[in-house]
């Protein structure tokens, strides 16, 4: 299955979001700083899954093409906590897709429903929270349900369904930079990657934030891929969009 990227009506997910936000200022002598940030994230979606094509000559083939384009629901969720050098985060995605289609030659129904659950360690070797260079590492969760089937206009065809199902767990590194133009204008880049029992995971994100007081708005654009595997299918999902947001520092 293939789908096109393609992109989703715009939907408010209520989140902590502060990974994917611009840096926080930090008061003299707090122990920890906290950051809570509800954002907007407008993602398209690709969408592929492969299956081994059954053939001696080995190799994959695409289930079908176009059949999860509409999203359902969404959660996105962080939230963070820094002292002078070190702190932790945890991210929490929930995202499900569904859709049903006829074409000329049968008719298709999918589900996909996966979460994603980070837990990281926060390491800051500047002088300054969240400002410069800063390091994360942990765990990645995963947890995905995928169902599709194909009914085939021809009877002679019997019907198909397929899509794995399963929990993956991955060892999570990662950078942070977080530049200061001025007092109110700030810019932050974020990537990181996940490897071990999936095939890989990637994130990036890069936001401008302004803050106008005691709070910082944010917008910039999220970047994700995953990709999950059995030795019988592979499934690869990539979201992009821009992100709108506003950080609650306390």
């Amino acid at each position: 299955m293939s789908t096109p990227r393609r992109v989703l009506p715009l939907t408010l997910a209520i989140a902590l979001a502060g990974a994917a936000m611009p840096a926080a200022r930090a008061a003299d002598g707090d122990p920890l700083t906290w950051m809570v940030a509800p954002y907007i994230w407008a993602p398209s979606v690709t969408a592929d899954l492969k299956t081994p094509s059954g053939g001696s000559g080995g190799g994959d083939t695409d289930f079908f093409a176009d059949i999860v384009d509409k999203i359902e629901g969404g959660f996105l969720g962080h939230v963070e906590a820094q002292g002078d050098q070190f702190g932790f985060m945890s991210d929490v995605l929930w995202l499900k897709l569904g859709d049903d289609n006829s074409f000329a030659i049968g008719n298709t129904d999918s589900d996909l429903s996966t979460w994603l659950v980070d837990v990281a360690g926060v390491w800051s070797p500047g002088p300054e929270r969240y400002k410069g260079f800063e390091l994360y590492g942990g765990v990645r969760f995963i947890d995905i349900e995928f169902d599709a089937s194909f009914d085939p206009a021809d009877p002679a065809f019997a019907r198909r369904e397929i899509g794995p199902s399963e929990s993956y767990f991955d060892f999570l590194a990662g950078v942070r930079y977080i530049a200061h133009f001025n007092d109110d204008w700030s810019m932050t880049f974020k990537g990181d990657g996940s490897w071990g029992d999936t095939e890989g995971t990637y994130s990036a994100a890069a936001t401008l934030g302004w803050s106008p007081g005691n709070g910082i708005w944010g917008l910039g654009w999220r970047y994700m891929n995953v990709e999950l595997g059995n030795d019988d299918e592979n499934l690869e999902l990539s979201l992009s969009g821009p992100v709108l947001g506003y950080v609650f520092v306390f």
